[in-house]
């Protein structure tokens, strides 16, 4: 079984992840216990009342990925970063319930 190696630095790290999936490392990777969430913003993110302003973020995903997406995107006639971020809410929402 392959393991994690120790990183000198964050480059190194983002780097190493750049190239390799956490899915190469059964048994490296602790599951996480759910964080409590408190009951207004549950309740304001499942209603839709939480409006916020965007922020960018950067997420990586593999060439053949992104080109599927891409696809699904174009046959839903929806931008496709705008496709992720209704499937993140669609997640999001069913997380929470």
């Amino acid at each position: 079984m392959k393991k994690i190696p120790k990183f000198k630095s964050g480059k190194e790290e983002r780097d190493f992840w750049g190239k390799h999936s956490f899915l190469d490392f059964p048994g490296e990777i602790e599951e996480m216990e759910p964080l409590p969430i408190d009951l207004n913003l549950k309740s304001d993110i499942l209603t839709g009342k939480r409006k916020r302003k965007k922020v960018n973020i950067s997420i990586r995903f593999d060439p053949a990925e992104l080109s599927t997406i891409k696809k699904v995107s174009t046959q839903k006639s929806v931008p496709y970063q705008n496709l992720i971020r209704m499937w993140v809410v669609e997640n999001l929402k069913k997380e929470l319930q």
